[in-house]
């Protein structure tokens, strides 16, 4: 019996222009490792980083993340409802599904 290789989702959405970021990456890592994918959030790595990250700009954390979504061997994208209203969820769709191939899934609005 071949082994089963455990699903690998990267989740991504709005930011920066959203106050409540945070609560909504939690709750969709949540989702996603209930059924049983290894997650990779953003907001947790921002989280326990340990790193002051209080003189990082946009482009610091794109480059950080875009390295992660690249060499995470991910096979699906888990698009936030508020991806849209990111340029950089935007770049990482972008880079999932053209550079990847990564499967996508687009969580709904509450």
């Amino acid at each position: 019996m071949k082994h089963e290789e455990k699903k690998v989702c990267y989740l991504s959405g709005a930011i920066t222009s959203d106050p409540d970021y945070r609560e909504r990456f939690y709750k969709v890592e949540e989702k996603y490792l209930a059924l049983g994918y290894e997650v990779i959030n953003p907001v947790r790595i921002d989280d326990e980083s340990g790193v002051d990250l209080t003189d990082w700009k946009w482009s610091n954390y794109m480059a950080r993340d875009i390295n992660i979504l690249l060499n995470s061997n991910i096979d699906t994208i888990v698009m936030l409802p508020t991806w849209k209203q990111s340029k950089g969820a935007c770049i990482e769709l972008y880079n999932a599904t053209m550079i990847l191939e990564s499967n996508v899934i687009y969580e709904k609005g509450e």
